[in-house]
């Protein structure tokens, strides 16, 4: 359970959206979950901190693509006082989404977890952690300094870092849905 001062629910049911495109500035916690019998879209948006009200989710359908990014209120002026600099915005976003759409994922510093099937996963993601639980999907995940964790079998695992680990077992699956990963300085452990 979450608890959190502002909460913000949408729901898209029968449109047709093959993407989502998430920029997510402040996310500490992105959910998602890909499900083969759930109707359109999903999107739970927790926000907390004193920017808690200055900071708003803004949503745009175009075409087929659904976006959310996470953006100030029209309305907010910074706070102009010695301790501004310390004041923080935090937000958590939980998505659940029909398998045939596509996810993409812009986060700073961010604990991303995700399970299930969607038609193709990209993530860019400069700290934090990602994990896939029974992931079964096509991807690609590129971090810098975010470990990833994938727990999947008949999935092709492609992975390199440059200062981390790789630790993943030998695999005997050689047709199946191929995930790319790479990163800078994260570790990439496969189980």
């Amino acid at each position: 359970m979450i608890w959190s001062q502002k909460v913000i629910e949408k729901r898209w049911e029968n449109q047709n959206i093959s993407k989502i495109v998430v920029n997510a500035k402040w996310a500490s916690k992105i959910s998602f979950s890909g499900e083969q019998n759930f109707s359109g879209v999903s999107i739970k948006y927790l926000s907390d901190g004193e920017y808690e009200n200055n900071v708003i989710p803004k949503f745009r359908l175009y075409s087929e693509i659904l976006y959310l990014n996470e953006d100030y209120s029209p309305i907010f002026s910074e706070y102009n006082d010695k301790l501004s600099a310390h004041k923080f915005v935090s937000s958590q976003i939980e998505l659940t989404i029909n398998s045939k759409i596509s996810l993409t994922l812009f986060a700073n510093d961010t604990k991303i977890s995700g399970k299930g099937t969607v038609n193709f996963l990209k993530i860019n993601q400069n700290n934090g952690s990602c994990r896939l639980d029974k992931w079964k999907s096509e991807g690609e995940i590129n971090t810098i300094n975010a470990d990833v964790f994938l727990l999947s079998e008949g999935i092709v695992l492609s992975a390199k870092s440059i200062n981390g680990k790789v630790i993943a077992p030998k695999s005997n699956v050689i047709v199946g849905p191929v995930l790319k990963i790479s990163s800078l300085n994260g570790n990439i452990i496969h189980k």
